[in-house]
């Protein structure tokens, strides 16, 4: 199967996590959100935004692994402690 990275984007409060997480979980992959990565390598968001402005919180996003414009980015690659749920034809978990 020739399977592809998923990227979800959209605006704030819009249900990107909720889709994000039910998608990784039906596909049995894991799920990377691009802020909490962020959070990891930089520190708090709110606090970026503070000390450095959106331009800096922006370029962190940019040279993110993956880079972000997207808000969670699903890899093609299954999670490696579980194989994928059986099909339900429907993505509720």
């Amino acid at each position: 199967m020739n399977e592809k990275n998923i990227v979800i984007i959209g605006m704030p409060g819009a249900g990107k996590t909720s889709v994000a997480e039910a998608v990784a979980k039906k596909l049995g992959r894991k799920l990377i959100d691009i802020d909490t990565e962020i959070v990891k390598a930089h520190g708090d968001i709110p606090k970026i935004f503070e000390r450095e402005g959106e331009a800096a919180f922006r370029a962190y996003a940019m040279s993110s692994s993956p880079p972000a414009a997207a808000a969670f980015w699903i890899p093609k690659t299954p999670k490696p402690s579980r194989a994928p749920a059986p099909s339900t034809g429907s993505l509720a978990p």
